[in-house]
């Protein structure tokens, strides 16, 4: 399993409060119900949730020895040893191709714990392409990028390749004839013009699809917390929880 992640995905079965981490140093989380600001780290459910991936540990679902090592997370799945991980929306197709290099027969779904929850929306999205400010021709790459969505051609063209030598389209799905795409579909991901890859099973795809069923907007949805007023104190909090929550949280040891 993965070792240094999944905190708050947890906190679905181990709360009976709807939580979400309000800053990505993991200290801080907001009630959905009350809109009340939750020091994480000095919580029962912090406690509990330690427990949980200790025990993991005891039973060997989380390598002891590879705990703590970021790298070691991808390293296992792509050779198809992990048994679960931290999800995303469509990350059982992402990650599909690689697994199924290691073991033909692989196959992933995601999954909601406490599924019958609410869930939560907090950002519009979590990618964006951006142009640096010293590019030395933003208009052009800007152009280049309106070209990628101008059509499906051009979409498949640079996240497949050339039709009929790198891939080809089946009963609306996208067989691919290289180990390689040339750009992660995700990336560009566009409605209009979205096909799965053939090796993905029609229930991944409506996983995927509607993911988003009755969830509701976050109470920080596109909020981020400007750390400037108060960057010193951030920075000292940031250094002790880099240096023991890590420990903690994959399972290292018993609090």
């Amino acid at each position: 399993m993965e070792n240094d992640r999944g905190q708050d995905v947890l906190w679905r079965e181990l709360s009976d409060q709807p939580l979400t981490f309000l800053d990505e140093n993991q200290m801080f989380a907001v009630n959905e119900n009350t809109g009340e600001l939750v020091d994480y780290l000095e919580s029962d459910l912090y406690k509990k949730v330690a427990e949980v991936r200790k025990r993991w540990v005891d039973i060997g679902v989380i390598d002891k020895r590879l705990a703590g090592n970021k790298a070691a997370n991808i390293d296992q799945e792509d050779a198809g040893k992990l048994l679960f991980r931290v999800g995303a929306v469509s990350r059982a197709m992402e990650n599909l191709q690689t697994v199924q290099n290691a073991d033909p027969k692989a196959k992933l779904r995601e999954y909601y714990l406490a599924p019958d929850k609410p869930k939560y929306i907090v950002a519009p999205s979590n990618e964006a392409v951006m142009i640096p400010a010293k590019a030395l021709h933003p208009e052009r790459a800007m152009q280049f990028m309106n070209w990628i969505l101008q059509s499906k051609e051009h979409y498949n063209f640079i996240i497949y390749g050339v039709e009929g030598k790198d891939y080809r389209i089946e009963n609306d799905k996208i067989q691919l004839l290289t180990n390689d795409q040339f750009m992660y579909e995700w990336m560009w991901r566009n409605k209009n013009y979205f096909m799965p890859a053939t090796n993905v099973d029609d229930s991944v795809v409506e996983d995927m699809l509607h993911n988003d069923d009755n969830a509701r907007i976050s109470k920080i949805f596109g909020f981020h917390f400007n750390q400037e007023p108060v960057k010193k104190r951030v920075r000292q909090s940031t250094r002790g929880v880099q240096r023991e929550v890590p420990a903690d949280q994959s399972g290292h040891r018993r609090l």
